[in-house]
């Protein structure tokens, strides 16, 4: 199986970002990926070599006009023409959301960031990436924009959902899927983010100590990424 994630940024706390942490801990010893650092490279890739996609966070928004971001979108509708399963995570939910047709809005609710608890609805609670998660669960955020709503937009279902963002989770058909939060993120990462962000963020409203604090264990995350990268 061969995976390609595309690499929405540039920055990565206390190590240099190669994505083994967001692949390795998934998949199986034969498994292979490779990464596009797509604000250095915005190659010619022949997706129809590739079994799974994923994209990543990042520090810009979904909804800027940049090159790369273009880039993106178009490799994202191509993915979808081949019916190939998709990933976005955070930015790359949003950055699908966008390529679908839907709006991304800053949230007038301010950041949602730390161990934040998310419901999944009656079509997350069927469907195969929530498979054995509970339905009310936790999980590693850190954003500040969201997914506005999907009026219009054929063979959308919202997955999930809190009092912060209503999307939290979609699916487009049974092939491409968004989730506003970080399921790759477990609890010694998370600990490294906000110590991370603590010290580089010119954010002062947000209480970086109080958040780590209540971080927690995540396990559905690690269920969330296992469902998806199953054949």
């Amino acid at each position: 199986m061969r995976v390609l994630v595309f690499q929405a940024d540039d920055r990565e706390p206390l190590e240099q970002f190669r994505c083994e942490w967001l692949v390795h801990p998934f998949l199986r010893k034969e498994d292979r990926f490779e990464v596009v650092h797509c604000l250095r490279e915005t190659p010619k890739i022949n997706l129809e070599e590739y079994d799974f996609f994923v994209i990543t966070g990042s520090k810009f928004q979904a909804g800027e006009n940049l090159p790369w971001i273009h880039y993106l979108l178009d490799q994202v509708k191509v993915i979808l023409e081949l019916e190939k399963p998709l990933l976005g995570i955070c930015f790359g939910h949003q950055l699908l959301a966008r390529a679908l047709g839907a709006a991304v809005v800053e949230n007038v609710k301010g950041i949602e960031a730390g161990t934040v608890a998310v419901e999944l609805t009656s079509e997350g609670k069927a469907g195969r990436l929530f498979a054995g998660v509970p339905k009310k669960f936790q999980v590693f955020a850190y954003h500040y924009f969201e997914v506005k709503n999907f009026s219009g937009i054929e063979d959308v279902a919202v997955l999930a959902g809190n009092a912060h963002s209503k999307i939290q989770a979609f699916r487009y058909k049974d092939q491409a899927w968004g989730v506003q939060f970080h399921p790759e993120i477990n609890l010694t990462r998370a600990r490294k983010i906000i110590s991370y962000r603590k010290e580089a963020s010119d954010d002062r409203s947000v209480d970086y100590d109080a958040l780590y604090k209540k971080l927690k264990r995540l396990p559905a995350g690690e269920r969330i990424m296992k469902n998806f990268y199953s054949p």
